[in-house]
């Protein structure tokens, strides 16, 4: 189990592992301790964590091919142990995470928030807004409307797309 959990939410730690599985630490520990060949120790946001060493190369090595992705409200990528790292403020945080355990659709730029979106449907028309965090050139812009008209392809039933653009 803990091969699976560095494999999909590494790097990480004990402590978070322990939580993950909904074990005490203390008993986490042998589990841990029984992989730590198997692991190596990485720095991840000032942190001690560690992730498989299958997984080092690999990781060093990725690049983001797509600059950007529409992600949906409570998408795993947001509900992740880390997710006070994926955006920039306390107020961007807030947009994202709202009252009530809402978690908002986001615009993921490289790996990062940069907005949030929302969707409805009128008659056969697609309408999307995009509340951005920050100014975005042209590159980005198109970028959004590609992953925009990809989203009404997947939704299958809008013909027409409308994308009306914010600032925070």
């Amino acid at each position: 189990m803990l091969e699976r959990y560095l494999r999909v939410y590494g790097p990480s730690d004990r402590l978070e592992f322990a939580a993950w599985a909904g074990l005490d630490p203390v008993n986490a520990k042998p589990t841990w301790e029984s992989m730590l060949d198997r692991m190596t120790e990485v720095a991840y946001c000032g942190r001690r964590t560690w992730l498989l060493k299958d997984d080092l190369d690999p990781l060093l090595g990725a690049e983001f091919g797509d600059p950007i992705r529409l992600i949906p409200n409570f998408d795993i990528y947001l509900a992740g142990r880390d997710r006070r790292v994926l955006t920039s403020s306390k107020e961007e945080h807030k947009r994202v995470y709202r009252e009530a355990g809402w978690v908002s659709a986001v615009v993921l730029a490289q790996g990062k928030v940069g907005g949030v979106w929302s969707a409805r449907t009128q008659k056969d028309k697609l309408l999307l807004n995009i509340e951005s965090f920050v100014k975005f050139g042209s590159d980005f812009r198109r970028s959004v409307e590609e992953e925009a008209a990809a989203y009404a392809d997947f939704l299958g039933g809008a013909s027409d797309l409308n994308i009306s653009w914010s600032r925070s």
